[in-house]
């Protein structure tokens, strides 16, 4: 049940901390000054060139540029030149150099007096940072270890504008173009994160044909990059089948291959197939415990998406319980308000259906639709089926059908497939629009595209009315032979139809018998009692004219329960 804008250019470079010309501007610090012990030994000891290593903007200075003001930019072309005399220089490779009056130093303090304004710093282990008015910089000597710094190179930026315009939570919220174009610019640039991101668009919103192929090889192309994102990305398409044959042991070892190379989104993907499949074959049963463990890994990850991803999941497997873990929906609200608190719109989702359904908390349609709203104002396209109905259906709100047709329409741009198949049903009964069966018949084929059962029912009973298309007796047969065996119970009581009566096929009762059991079975899954009700009384009426027993019946029944 997890059915997974803002205007600014991330293209302009006018306020991008990955691009700058300008010499930085300093502060005068309001703290007493230090007493100042330098020596001639001091100053000998730290003297020479620090090469420029990265800057760092400020969030208060530049609050649009978002979390990439959390990473220091890697910036080769700057140097800090320090003498033994007390004077120093830094060094810009596109503009003149900038001469430093004098320079002090008091154990780990460094202090510049910069065109007559003082600056303050530290110098430690080879490492000069000096605090600007707008940035910090970060200078390094020859040999310097700098992995503590953490900086990034300003291609890998735009990786990071981009989850902030995917996922909205950056100042300019969610715009999926300027998040593809920012991923594109990193791919371009030969930033494998950047192929994993384009990947992950095409994915997760998109239900253009071929989609996830187009997914699968963003995706192998950040892998030959050397990105192990990459495999995580491959993992989940094996998982689900998404465009390949569904394999989960393959899609395991790729998970473990992105754990090896230190991605924790490797420990999610193992933590997911543990809990939330039967078996993996070759490797285990199903084992929520597992699960756990591997979840806490993740969740212990400095990196935003490994760890609300984790956060979620945990959420996901309570609400669901697995082996050797009890469902407590009490507790999966917990872990889902964690996440969403965050700003992962997943978990909004998640915590939204919880209130919506009244699963471990009070049921409240007013919480559950606020939650829904923030997560599709997030980008997840997932919440636009649940507004559709709360919005047709005046579930905490009032009633409005244009109101649903539009949350339709929002969810159909993000790549929500459930909301293909509620445009399709929209257009064939003339809910909120007008009938129009050309047009449910193109939403009704891009959802069964996707594999959304209920879709090939629909398609086929078009085909065998001539509604929309033109008569097709042995396409519909097609489509609910589909259907049927993705488990859907209007397809599976269609199939019995068709040969109770010879609707395109012979007629043959103990077929019919067949289909019509499955479908009473499927009903239990699917929730759509008519399928059910209509499976009983075409059962019943043919043992009233003698077709079949109702020892058939039984044993037919008995058969299905046993398999």
């Amino acid at each position: 049940e997890e059915v997974i804008d803002d205007e600014s250019d991330p293209t302009d470079t006018s306020e991008d901390p990955t691009t700058t010309t300008e010499e930085p501007t300093t502060t005068t610090s309001d703290a007493t000054d230090p007493a100042v012990t330098t020596t001639d030994a001091d100053m000998s000891r730290v003297a020479g060139t620090y090469n420029g290593y990265a800057y760092q903007t400020k969030a208060e200075a530049y609050p649009d540029n978002g979390s990439v003001n959390n990473y220091p930019i890697l910036d080769e072309e700057t140097d800090l030149v320090l003498n033994a005399d007390g004077t120093a220089t830094l060094k810009y490779a596109t503009s003149g150099d900038v001469e430093i009056e004098t320079w002090s130093i008091s154990g780990e303090t460094l202090t510049i007096d910069l065109q007559g304004t003082e600056v303050s710093g530290t110098i430690k282990d080879g490492i000069v940072i000096l605090d600007m008015n707008n940035s910090i910089l970060f200078f390094a000597a020859d040999g310097a270890d700098t992995s503590g710094i953490g900086a990034i190179r300003p291609e890998e930026a735009y990786v990071i504008q981009g989850d902030d315009f995917y996922f909205g939570i950056g100042p300019s919220g969610f715009d999926l173009d300027s998040a593809r174009t920012c991923y594109q610019m990193a791919a371009d640039a030969g930033v494998g994160k950047g192929w994993y991101g384009l990947g992950r668009i095409y994915e997760d919103k998109s239900l253009e044909e071929g989609h996830f192929a187009k997914a699968m090889e963003c995706y192998e192309k950040a892998v030959e990059m050397g990105e192990p994102y990459g495999w995580f990305g491959e993992g989940l398409l094996y998982a689900y089948g998404e465009g390949v044959e569904q394999d989960l042991a393959k899609a395991y070892s790729l998970f473990q291959q992105a754990a090896d190379a230190g991605c924790l989104m490797g420990y999610n993907g193992i933590a997911l197939l543990y809990w939330g499949f039967a078996e993996i074959p070759g490797i285990s049963s199903q084992d929520g415990q597992k699960g756990l463990e591997y979840y806490e890994k993740a969740a212990n990850s400095n990196e935003w998406y490994e760890r609300v991803f984790a956060l979620n999941g945990i959420g996901r497997l309570y609400r669901y319980g697995s082996a050797g873990v009890t469902q407590d929906c009490s507790i999966a609200i917990e872990w889902f308000a964690k996440a969403a608190e965050e700003g992962y719109p997943s978990a909004m989702h998640n915590l939204a259906l919880l209130y919506y359904n009244g699963w471990g908390v009070t049921q409240d349609f007013s919480i559950a639709l606020e939650w829904f709203t923030k997560a599709v104002d997030m980008g997840y396209g997932n919440s636009c089926s649940n507004l559709y109905y709360m919005y047709e259906n005046g579930l905490g709100v009032e009633q409005d059908y244009a109101k649903a047709i539009e949350w339709c329409r929002i969810g159909f741009e993000l790549g929500d497939k459930t909301c293909a198949y509620d445009l399709g049903y929209c257009y064939r009964y003339g809910e909120g629009v007008d009938v129009d069966p050309g047009q449910a018949l193109e939403y009704f084929l891009i959802a069964a595209r996707e594999d959304y059962p209920r879709a090939f029912a629909h398609v086929g009973d078009m085909y065998s009315l001539g509604e929309g298309v033109t008569a097709d007796p042995a396409k519909a047969l097609e489509y609910w032979q589909k259907g049927f065996e993705l488990w859907d119970s209007s397809s599976a009581a269609q199939l019995g139809w068709a040969y109770l009566y010879g609707e395109g096929v012979d007629v043959n009762y103990e077929t019919a018998l067949h289909y019509l059991a499955y479908a009473i079975l499927y009903s239990n899954y699917d929730g759509y009692e008519s399928s059910k009700k209509y499976a009983y009384d075409r059962i019943d009426e043919m043992i009233d004219n003698g077709y079949i027993t109702e020892e058939q019946v039984e044993a037919k029944m008995q058969e299905i329960e046993n398999s």
